[in-house]
């Protein structure tokens, strides 16, 4: 009990302070635990959690690395318990701060809820970050079918530029065919698009493109794909051409009927002048 309430009083200094010596002397404690007196519980950890709220970036900075080295030292009960807590944090905490911090230390298997309750947030930094942290959970087979659906929303036409990159990028990450198919949309529909949103499209299709749904349909999907990367090929973006040059050569090499190539070689309103593209597109048609 002694060192129960001498973890809870440091804990309560760190807060208030930030101060690297209580984070050290609870550090300490924590890794000197042999399981006989157990120094922590959710009460003490949460503690800290407390100061994810401060005003100062530094107290916040400190108690953040402070719970990520202490709540490791915790039994599996206990250690459930205190991700719980922060999952709360992240679903209903008052500032935006201490919720993305929260969303940092949410450990697997509470991240993609987590994230997915983030999401629901009004702050499209909040959102933004909620969908960057879905991306490596996107092919758990748990969560896949909610992540993939709110990316799916947050991809959209109409949504904010900020929130459709990386709603992207947990659709080119779930392999799935709705990602496939939602990465040739944004193709299909270039000037709706930033330029990094293209990229990431473009680069999303090379990768989860498994050719034709049906067997026979191997002409049509060649024109589909040549169809939506051929027009970027005059994109204002040398970066975006670039990318589509690449990804032609890989439409190149399944295609029997050589659009990727016409594509490559078809003379465009204005000269190609980029060295980076005239490169691309040498690499692709020499493939």
């Amino acid at each position: 009990m002694e060192q129960l309430a001498n973890f809870l009083a440091l804990a309560r200094k760190l807060r208030a302070t930030g101060d690297k010596s209580y984070s050290s002397e609870l550090v300490k404690l924590a890794e000197a635990n042999d399981g006989t007196e157990d120094p922590l519980s959710e009460e003490a950890c949460c503690e800290i959690a407390m100061g994810f709220r401060s005003q100062r970036a530094s107290i916040r900075k400190e108690c953040k690395a402070t719970l990520e080295k202490v709540m490791y030292n915790l039994g599996e009960a206990r250690f459930a318990g205190v991700q719980n807590a922060l999952l709360r944090m992240v679903a209903g905490d008052h500032f935006s701060w201490s919720r993305l911090i929260a969303l940092e230390l949410c450990d697997w298997p509470g991240k993609p809820e987590a994230c997915l309750r983030l999401l629901e947030a009004d702050e499209l930094t909040l959102k933004r970050a909620a969908l960057e942290a879905m991306i490596p959970h996107a092919e758990n087979p748990e969560y896949a079918p909610k992540l993939k659906q709110a990316a799916l929303r947050y991809v959209a036409i109409g949504q904010d530029p900020s929130l459709r990159v990386p709603a992207a990028e947990v659709l080119r990450s779930s392999r799935s065919f709705e990602g496939r198919d939602a990465m040739l949309q944004l193709l299909q529909d270039p000037e709706g698009c930033s330029s990094e949103l293209l990229q990431v499209a473009i680069k999303g299709l090379a990768e989860l493109d498994r050719g034709p749904d049906e067997a026979g349909d191997s002409e049509a999907h060649e024109a589909k794909l040549c169809g939506a990367l051929g027009p970027l090929l005059e994109h204002g973006s040398a970066s975006v051409r670039e990318d589509a040059a690449y990804a032609l050569a890989d439409v190149g090499h399944q295609g029997p009927n050589g659009l990727a190539v016409a594509a490559l070689t078809k003379r465009p309103v204005w000269p190609e002048t980029h060295a980076t593209v005239l490169e691309a597109k040498s690499t692709a048609l020499n493939s």
